[in-house]
């Protein structure tokens, strides 16, 4: 049933254009603020408590909702499971993001680009397209993480309260985040609770994305790379499991932050290595459901 509904959800992800609107998600800033008013004046909100009681609600309202619906239809329950599902996937489809910046950067259209890169990045500092398309690749596997294995794994697992757990912790840890372009710099303990909760919900998710992109792609290089890695920090096992299985390689920067060797000096090699990225978590994508087919077929998975 839970692959049914991942496969209906991909498609209404992808085809029912209404969606996006809905799924944008914004409306939930304002239950953000408002429990940041009633409570944040209380010492013990600044902390892995406050987000529990941020999380709680929203929670509980999915657990009641499903469980009513269930007990008095169960179609109606699984109808909201499947809309709690897509309303959890992020706010747009990543393909349709990556092939509108290739089109720009194609038609030599550098402010589309530059706007385009900021949405699949969430970096607004992107500016030009000079190491656009690092950036750009990076934001593919992080994205593909955030918006769409994160949100099935969690469904797997905990059902629609899973999914919509993942979505309220990345939009809480968005809402939290210092403004660095409006000169804010102080983190709050809100703000780093949340970035731990979140973290330890990626953890097994970046290990199990990160074997699939090995897999889809080349696993000698990928297990070369990462073979002693496999306990490394989540955002640097993501991206350099994904390079390696691009057949990349990285490096750390005196910051420590991770820089592609050998960046693209030309159009084509950067559309060819960008086209081959989201190539890649399309198949891991594939063989993810693959996976759940086969433990479907026999029993493993309800």
């Amino acid at each position: 049933m839970k692959l049914i509904f991942i496969i209906l959800a991909l498609v209404a992800e992808r085809y029912i254009v209404p969606w996006q609107d809905l799924r944008q998600l914004s409306w939930l800033s304002r239950y953000f603020d408002f429990m940041q008013g009633l409570n944040g004046q209380r010492r013990f909100w600044h902390g892995y408590v406050g987000v529990m009681l941020m999380l709680l609600p929203p929670l509980l309202l999915v657990v009641v909702i499903y469980l009513a619906l269930y007990a008095l239809f169960a179609p109606l329950g699984f109808l909201f499971a499947l809309l709690i599902l897509i309303l959890s996937l992020g706010p747009m489809n990543l393909d349709a993001q990556v092939k509108a910046f290739l089109a720009s950067r194609e038609q030599g259209d550098e402010q589309g680009a530059v706007y385009h890169a900021q949405v699949i990045t969430l970096n607004g500092g992107l500016q030009n397209s000079d190491n656009m398309t690092p950036e750009v690749i990076k934001g593919i596997f992080h994205q593909s993480m955030e918006r769409y294995f994160s949100v099935f794994f969690w469904f797997i697992v905990l059902g629609p309260v899973g999914a919509i757990l993942i979505r309220l912790a990345c939009l809480m840890q968005s809402w939290s985040t210092p403004d660095k372009e409006a000169g804010e710099s102080f983190e709050s303990g809100f703000y780093l609770a949340i970035k731990k909760v979140k973290y330890w919900l990626d953890w097994p998710v970046v290990r199990v994305i990160a074997l699939g992109l090995g897999i889809s792609g080349s696993f000698v290089d990928f297990w070369q790379a990462n073979k002693r890695q496999f306990l490394a920090d989540n955002a640097e096992l993501l991206i350099t499991g994904g390079y390696a299985a691009l057949q990349r390689s990285v490096h750390k920067d005196e910051h420590g932050g991770l820089v592609l060797d050998d960046i693209p000096d030309n159009l084509e090699e950067e559309m060819r290595l960008i086209r081959g990225a989201m190539a890649m978590v399309k198949r891991t994508l594939k063989f993810g459901l693959g996976v759940l087919a086969l433990m479907t077929l026999y029993g493993l998975l309800l």
